[in-house]
């Protein structure tokens, strides 16, 4: 669920429920929303699915994609005024597919 977004940095709080409970953010969420949520929880395969879905054009470089998604989805909480940004560039002679 995205929130509404700082006017001054265009920043969106994506910790906005980090006193909530699992369950109070998972009620927060819209019937349509939580039964993509369900879906996804029950898929096996949604980590290798997830995998691919990141840059589904470039062919191979799984480590690098599992790295990037772990970079989204783990860590810890950091304020920072600083921006992040990671930027990935594929070689001329990569294969495409």
């Amino acid at each position: 669920m995205m929130q509404e977004s700082d006017s001054n940095s265009g920043a969106a709080n994506i910790r906005a429920h980090e006193d909530a409970t699992e369950e109070e953010v998972y009620l927060s969420y819209t019937e349509d929303q939580q039964t993509e949520i369900d879906q996804m929880k029950a898929n096996a395969q949604i980590y290798r699915d997830l995998t691919k879905s990141i840059s589904p054009q470039v062919y191979g470089h799984d480590d690098v994609k599992r790295a990037v998604l772990l970079m989204l989805f783990g860590g810890v909480h950091k304020e920072t005024k600083e921006v992040i940004n990671c930027s990935l560039h594929a070689d001329k002679g990569d294969n495409l597919e």
